[in-house]
């Protein structure tokens, strides 16, 4: 990663009509594991530097870091459990015991919605948060969002999770344009805002985005099917993936519905090098 962060990437415009938004997504199958088994190396370094979590976690295993060498090492591993991760939070907050990159590094907060109980605090770093915009900027490219787009923020913005900020900076980085509205400001708000702003791309929970459309015509006088939007992208709760709900969220907005997941995966000061 180059030093210094960018709101937006310096290529992203070039990259409109590109295949993948990150090179590697073409890759020959052994060229990504070549890469892959190469940072994994790095990353059980950084670990056993700098995680007494994992040091502690591995110990316990009765593995040492420099064994893990390959793919199909990482099937001697013990799963981390989300339970883990709130007793390690609980140890040592805000971050907990996993943190793995000096205080004085860490820039930013995030945390996951909190829909199974307290949320994941989250610390990033300068280098943490440039990855992740670059790793949302992959996710949005793989669901249809391209640079230049218009995208309404139907998740909240107020809540402090990874569907606002986070995703805010993602598109930016991307050279998406974010209407920043968030589920916060209200449906009435949103769908105003979309129809001044005639978004390509609309980003949010599923049962969000299919409440805003439902309520289009009442607030708007014309469906949301009308109002020029052509992705609808989903995450947060379950919905995207099951195809009942995707077909009602495509037919109420008249645009393709992709889903995505994942968002409170952290980066290389957090866990170790990615």
């Amino acid at each position: 990663m180059q030093h210094g962060m960018r709101f937006r990437r310096a290529d992203a415009g070039a990259k409109a009509n590109d295949r993948f938004w990150h090179e590697i997504e073409g890759m020959p199958l052994d060229e990504v594991r070549r890469i892959q088994e190469e940072r994994l190396v790095e990353q059980m370094a950084y670990l056993k530097a700098n995680s007494p979590f994992y040091q502690d976690k591995f110990a316990a295993a009765g593995i040492d870091f420099d064994e893990i060498r390959t793919i199909e090492d990482l099937q001697r591993l013990p799963f981390t459990y989300k339970t883990e991760i709130r007793e390690s939070l609980s140890a040592e907050p805000p971050f907990g015991r996993h943190r793995a990159a000096p205080v004085e590094d860490i820039i930013q907060m995030q945390a996951s919605s909190g829909t199974t109980g307290s949320p994941s605090y989250v610390a990033l770093t300068e280098s943490d948060a440039e990855m992740w915009h670059e790793m949302t900027a992959r996710c949005f490219f793989a669901n249809g969002v391209r640079p230049g787009d218009m995208v309404l923020h139907a998740f909240s913005l107020a809540k402090g999770f990874v569907g606002g900020i986070p995703v805010m900076q993602g598109l930016q980085y991307m050279g998406s344009i974010d209407v920043p509205v968030g589920a916060d400001g209200g449906a009435d708000r949103l769908l105003r805002a979309c129809a001044d702003t005639r978004p390509r791309c609309v980003v949010g929970a599923p049962n969000f985005v299919i409440h805003l459309a439902e309520k289009a015509e009442e607030v708007l006088g014309v469906p949301a099917s009308r109002l020029g939007v052509e992705r609808v992208v989903v995450g947060g709760e379950p919905g995207g993936g099951i195809p009942a709900i995707r077909a009602k969220i495509e037919k109420l907005w008249g645009a393709k519905c992709t889903e995505m997941l994942g968002g409170t995966r952290p980066g290389r000061d957090l866990l170790g090098r990615v």
